[in-house]
C-alpha cells in the first residue's frame, strides 16, 4: 500500500521505488500484485507517463487514511507498552487524599499529561476489598476516633 501511495504521489516508478528504499522491478512488481489481489487497474503506465485510474484515485484517499491508522495504532501500542496509556488505580484513604495524592498526582500529569480520572476516595472497606481483588495496592490504614 505505501508503495502505491508513493507511486501516485511520484507518478514515476523509478522515484517512487527509491523513495521506498526498493529496486524499480520490485516497485513493478508490487503494484501489479496489489492490482491482482484487488482484480483492479490502480494505474495507467506508458513508457514515459504514469496516471492513475478513476478506482486507483479513490483508492489513494483510502490507502493514506488506512497507513494513517496504522500509524496512530502503532504509536498507540508503543505508548501502552511504556505505560503511558492506560488506566492507573490507587487506593488511598482519607488523610492521604488530602495530604499526599495532590502531589502525587500533579507530578503524574506532568510526566503523562493527557486526559485522566479525577481521584476518588473510597471508605476503607472497599479499598481493602478492592485490594483483595487486585484492584487497588496492598493496605489501609486510619485514625481511630476517640471516645469523648
Amino acid at each position: 500500500m505505501e508503495c502505491f501511495v508513493a507511486l501516485a504521489e511520484e507518478l514515476h516508478f523509478h522515484r517512487a521505488a527509491d523513495r521506498c528504499h526498493i529496486s524499480q522491478p520490485a516497485m513493478s512488481q508490487q503494484i501489479r500484485r496489489l492490482e491482482q489481489e484487488l482484480d483492479v487497474r490502480l494505474a495507467h503506465r506508458t513508457k514515459r507517463v504514469v496516471s492513475l485510474t478513476r478506482a486507483g484515485e479513490v483508492f489513494l484517499a483510502e490507502a493514506r487514511k488506512t497507513i494513517r491508522q496504522m500509524d496512530q495504532s502503532a504509536e498507540l501500542a508503543r505508548r501502552t507498552d511504556r505505560g503511558q496509556i492506560g488506566q492507573l488505580t490507587v487506593g488511598v484513604t482519607a488523610p492521604a487524599l488530602f495530604v499526599v495524592l495532590p502531589e502525587v498526582v500533579a507530578q503524574f500529569r506532568r510526566a503523562l499529561p493527557g486526559p485522566h480520572s479525577p481521584p476518588r476516595a473510597p471508605r476503607c472497606a472497599p479499598l481493602l476489598a478492592g485490594s483483595r481483588r487486585d484492584r487497588a495496592p496492598r493496605g489501609c490504614s486510619s485514625t481511630a476516633r476517640s471516645s469523648r
